[in-house]
């Protein structure tokens, strides 16, 4: 390697003598001034032959982070969990327009209550997965799943049991 010593500029600071291996390191870019002994005047860096390898790098991805290397080993295809918590989301609310259109008038409130888990199960379990999928869960059906029977059973307890009290 060349025994050149450059300086570069930042603004109107001026930084150096360094190596061109040292101005790799100090990520320099194509339009940053440089000069070394021997030149008239400041350069843009991509106007040096000696300097243009260091544009042309390869740079190293970051790494992925533990819990998208364990989601994505186990299998998963997160766009078609998303895809299909949506469709359960949509769906809940198609039954629940279906329901209430429908059967409205027709029914009493009680049985529109006892009814109403048609369509708030999927609704939870859409809405449920797609939380579990922005919080990065390693499982997120499992976690939408038992989130789902959880809400479930509260909303049973709360229509059936409470509901009949009142």
């Amino acid at each position: 390697m060349s025994n050149k010593k450059y300086f570069y500029s930042y603004g109107k600071e001026k930084y150096g003598p360094v190596t061109i291996e040292e101005l790799g390191s100090v990520n320099i870019k194509p339009n940053t001034l440089v000069w070394c002994e021997g030149m008239k005047d400041w350069q843009y860096a991509r106007e040096r032959a000696d300097l243009l390898h260091i544009f042309n790098r390869r740079h190293t991805p970051p790494p992925i982070n533990n819990q998208n290397i364990h989601v994505l080993e186990k299998g998963y295809n997160l766009h078609k969990i998303r895809t299909m918590f949506l469709i359960f989301l949509i769906g809940g609310f198609s039954l629940m327009a279906g329901i209430y259109g429908t059967l409205f008038n027709s029914m009493s409130e009680t049985e529109l209550l006892n009814v109403s888990l048609l369509w708030i199960i999927p609704m939870i379990f859409g809405i449920s997965g797609l939380i579990s999928l922005g919080v990065s869960s390693n499982k997120p059906v499992k976690a939408a799943l038992i989130t789902t029977i959880i809400i479930t059973l509260l909303l049973f307890f709360l229509f059936n049991l409470l509901w009949s009290a009142l």
